[in-house]
C-alpha cells in the first residue's frame, strides 16, 4: 500500500501544481508564491537561488529570474516570521519535521 506522502509524490509529477498548498495552512500563502520555482527545480529549494545571483548560468535563466523575483518578496516575509519564532510557523515546521523522519524511517525499512 502506497502512503500518503508517495500518493502525493506522484500528484505532483502529474500536475502542474508541485506545491500542496492546503497541507500546511501556516504556509499557504508561501507555497503559492513559490509554485513556479519548485516547478523549474523540480521541489528542490536552494538558499542561493533566492541570493543576488542565484539564477546565473542557467540554460532558462529568465524563466528561473521570474520565479525567483515571484516568490522573493514572500520567502523574505517567512524568512523574517521564522526567525522570529512566530508559533503558527514552527509547529507547522515540527509536524513536517516529523513526517518526513517517519517518512525516512519508513521508507529504510
Amino acid at each position: 500500500v502506497p502512503s500518503s506522502t508517495q500518493q502525493c509524490l506522484r500528484a505532483m509529477v502529474t500536475s502542474d501544481v508541485k506545491l500542496d498548498v492546503d497541507a500546511f495552512p501556516a504556509f499557504r500563502e508561501l507555497l503559492v508564491d513559490c509554485q513556479d520555482y519548485a516547478a523549474l527545480s523540480g521541489c528542490r529549494f536552494q538558499a542561493y537561488a533566492f541570493e543576488s545571483n542565484g539564477v546565473t548560468g542557467k540554460a532558462n535563466a529568465e524563466e528561473w529570474k521570474a520565479a525567483v523575483q515571484k516568490a522573493m518578496p514572500r520567502v523574505k516575509e517567512f524568512r523574517k516570521r521564522v526567525q522570529a519564532q512566530e508559533a503558527g510557523l514552527v509547529a507547522s515546521i515540527d509536524v513536517a519535521y516529523r513526517l518526513i523522519s517517519a517518512e525516512g524511517v519508513r521508507s529504510g525499512i
